[in-house]
């Protein structure tokens, strides 16, 4: 269950295992008590090396790069860009939704809330209008000045029974905390970003 959606409807949390009582808390006790950390690092990265007193599990992911920084030499150099083909009825290929966000967007996000010490929970960060792969790239493209080349492929077996059609931040709960900040649009957002990518030296 996401937090979020607990705490509007309780104050303390018990959670019960194969009837046994494991957990028994208020949110706030919850909140104190365990943290999920997300890092990105440099290189590679093995389970062994993050354990640590205090650190009950970690999961080691493969690659992580933005679905427009790993597109990005293949649009500049001309070649097409592969998206997962759709296979749910009434969804085209390369319709299939995310709520993409401006990485300068989520940071004044952050910004905000530290500037606002009252304001406290747990929040979305996101447009709250999800948009398609198939805008993503198309946006891409345009970004570098040629025409959209789009090739569909199929999605592998194992991911294709899990895979999410449309995921889309309900933002209300970081407005009515006060946050009034507009977001930026799809397409100026890439824009900058492959203005980033194309430096000879992103990094600086």
């Amino acid at each position: 269950h996401q937090i979020e959606e607990v705490e509007r409807i309780a104050d303390d949390v018990c959670v019960i295992h194969r009837g046994s009582l494991v957990m028994d808390a208020s949110l706030d006790e919850l909140r104190g008590s365990w943290r999920r950390v997300d890092a990105v690092l440099p290189g590679t990265a093995h389970a062994g090396d993050l354990e640590m007193q205090g650190v009950e599990k970690v999961r080691v992911q493969g690659q992580q790069m933005s679905v427009v920084a790993k597109a990005f030499p293949r649009a500049k150099a001309g070649q097409a860009v592969r998206l997962f083909r759709s296979g749910k009825p009434g969804i085209a290929d390369g319709e299939q939704k995310r709520d993409f966000v401006y990485i300068e967007d989520a940071v004044d996000v952050v910004l905000w809330l530290i500037a606002h010490p009252a304001v406290s929970g747990i929040y979305n960060v996101g447009t709250g209008k999800a948009e398609s792969f198939k805008d993503l790239i198309g946006a891409l493209f345009r970004a570098l000045g040629r025409a959209p080349n789009i090739e569909y492929v199929d999605m592998p077996p194992e991911l294709a029974n899990r895979y999410q059609y449309l995921t889309q931040a309900r933002m209300e709960r970081l407005t009515r905390a006060g946050y009034d900040r507009p977001f930026t649009p799809l397409e100026a957002a890439v824009e900058r970003y492959v203005r980033y990518l194309d430096r000879d030296d992103p990094y600086r």
